[in-house]
């Protein structure tokens, strides 16, 4: 999934606590551009969604999985990971 960085609501701190575990938050403000961080695990977040969606058919429509509960954090050599 793709979204443009200067339409991601980055201000919204309702957005951000309803979308991002504290972790994600934590690890996105101490990059450079946080902006920028929050947006990529967001479309990843999207992106997992959609797989989890996809691997069961009769969740269509009907998501149980919110995407705060979609976590993508770091290894210690920096790769994302999902958890």
């Amino acid at each position: 999934d793709l979204e443009y960085i200067a339409d991601f609501p980055s201000e919204s701190t309702l957005f951000l606590q309803r979308n991002f575990s504290a972790a994600e938050l934590e690890l996105c403000a101490s990059k450079p551009d946080p902006r920028a961080s929050l947006t990529a695990r967001w479309c990843g977040k999207e992106a997992v969604s959609k797989a989890i969606l996809s691997l069961s058919p009769k969740l269509h429509g009907n998501p149980t999985t919110a995407l705060r509960d979609i976590e993508i954090l770091n290894t210690e050599a920096g790769a994302p990971k999902i958890v």
